[in-house]
C-alpha cells in the first residue's frame, strides 16, 4: 500500500509493483538519499559587518562569518568553515576547513578543531576543569592551563562542554560524536568513532577507547 516510487532494501522482495534498491545497508543509503533531496543550506561566504576580528587573525577562502561574533587573537580560520551568529573563539584557536559552528557556540583560548567538526549551538569547548585544592579550610583554584583538540569528523551536541586540561589536553578523537549535554573533563581521552548519548558525565583523567558506545545519563568516575 505504500505510495513510494521505491524502497531500500537489504536482498530482492518478489511479487512488489514498484522498484527495490537492493543495498547492503539500506538505512545508511535512506540517510544519503535525504542529504541529496534535502541538501542542507550553505550560506554565502562573506564576513558579517558586525563581527569583530582580531586583526592577527587568519582567514582562509570562503568562510562565513555571521554576525556578532568575535574571533581572538592569532586564531586561524581554514577555507570553506561557517560560523554562525554570536559565536566566541578566542585567542590561538585552530578551525579546521569545511567545519560548522552554530550560533552561539564557545570556543575558549586554544582549542583546535579538525577538518568538518560540527559544534552545535550553546557548546562550549575549553572552559576550566573543575580543579581545587582545599587548604586552611577553602578553596583554592588549581590553575587550568591545558588546551583542547578534536579531530577530524567530529560532532559536538548542544550545550555539551568539554573542559580544558589542568596540564596537557583534553583530546577527542576522529568521528566521535558527543550528543546534547554532555560533559567531558579535564584531561580525558576519548578516542576514534566513539558515540556518548545525552546527559552523560566523564569524569576527568577518563580514557575511552575507539569504537565505545555511552548511552544516555552514564556517569564515569
Amino acid at each position: 500500500h505504500t505510495k513510494a516510487a521505491a524502497i531500500l532494501v537489504s536482498e530482492p522482495l518478489e511479487g512488489l509493483p514498484i522498484a527495490c534498491l537492493v543495498t547492503p545497508n539500506p538505512y545508511l543509503m535512506f540517510a544519503k538519499a535525504l542529504e541529496f533531496f534535502y541538501p542542507p543550506p550553505r550560506p554565502r561566504p562573506g564576513i558579517h559587518p558586525t563581527a569583530v576580528i582580531d586583526p592577527t587573525a587568519t582567514i582562509g577562502a570562503n568562510v562565513t562569518i555571521g554576525p556578532h561574533t568575535t574571533i581572538g587573537p592569532r586564531t586561524q580560520i581554514a577555507d570553506h568553515v561557517t560560523i554562525g551568529p554570536g559565536c566566541s573563539i578566542g585567542p590561538d584557536c585552530t578551525i579546521g576547513a569545511n567545519s560548522l559552528l552554530h550560533p552561539r557556540a564557545t570556543l575558549y583560548s586554544e582549542v583546535t578543531l579538525g577538518q568538518r567538526n560540527v559544534i552545535h549551538s550553546g557548546a562550549v569547548l575549553g572552559a576550566d576543569g573543575f580543579g581545587f585544592v582545599f587548604t586552611n579550610g577553602a578553596y583554592e583554584k588549581f590553575p587550568q592551563i591545558g588546551r583542547v583538540e578534536l579531530g577530524n569528523d567530529v560532532e559536538i551536541g548542544a550545550n555539551a562542554c568539554i573542559d580544558r586540561a589542568a596540564l596537557g589536553v583534553t583530546s577527542i578523537g576522529d568521528g566521535t560524536k558527543l550528543d546534547n549535554m554532555v560533559h567531558i573533563a579535564h584531561n580525558c581521552r576519548i578516542g576514534r568513532n566513539v558515540v556518548i548519548a545525552a546527559q552523560t558525565g566523564i569524569s576527568g583523567g577518563v580514557i575511552v577507547e575507539d569504537y565505545a558506545v555511552i548511552g544516555g545519563q552514564v556517569g564515569i568516575g
